[in-house]
């Protein structure tokens, strides 16, 4: 399976300590180098280190039309932009990214989107460590809900160079499958 990914849902799961659950998913995940000079300037060393990871692939656009086009018509930023206009170019299977507006020009582009939440329903649905690794990695009852709550919240990550309101974060937990993943963390805690 060929995935492309934008900035966000790395630097989120690289923040938990979740990043193999896309290497368990998906084997080996490709990103814009774009993305990769954004997860290199982030100011948490633990985004960085997702550069140094051998199942992260970087790849540079053939021709970067689309995605100059979409930064400027469509105001999205490189990262996503640059993603999306990568997806396109290598026919990826999914694109992973998590704001909405990005999500909306990937669809109207014929990509299959999946957002930090729908990895976690992939998780649970094809039962892959997943409870074990949480269970384990968990300290106290409330922490099942980390990965949640860094995307719930409103969010100014400024050690990881992006922002994402609260309502655009609700939208895409929404599409995303948030009620079934938030039915599974309240089974971890229990």
């Amino acid at each position: 399976m060929i995935v492309v990914s934008d900035t966000s849902p790395l630097g989120s799961l690289a923040l938990i300590d979740h990043l193999w659950l896309l290497q368990n998913i998906y084997g080996t995940v490709i990103m814009p180098d774009v993305v990769a000079n954004e997860l290199k300037a982030a100011q948490d060393i633990r985004i960085q280190n997702i550069l140094n990871l051998e199942w992260i692939q970087i790849q540079s656009l053939n021709d970067p039309i689309i995605a100059e086009n979409l930064r400027q018509n469509k105001n999205l930023d490189h990262g996503k932009a640059y993603a999306i206009a990568l997806a396109i170019q290598i026919k990826s299977d999914e694109l992973l990214m998590d704001e909405r507006i990005g999500r909306r020009e990937a669809q109207r582009h014929g990509l299959s989107v999946i957002g930090l939440l729908g990895i976690l329903v992939i998780a649970k649905q094809r039962n892959r460590r997943f409870k074990s690794e949480v269970q384990h990695s968990v300290s106290e009852p409330l922490s099942a809900f980390a990965v949640m709550t860094t995307t719930r919240n409103t969010v100014q990550r400024s050690t990881a160079g992006y922002r994402t309101s609260r309502g655009s974060s609700d939208r895409s937990m929404a599409a995303s499958g948030f009620e079934q993943v938030l039915h599974f963390n309240l089974e971890l805690a229990a």
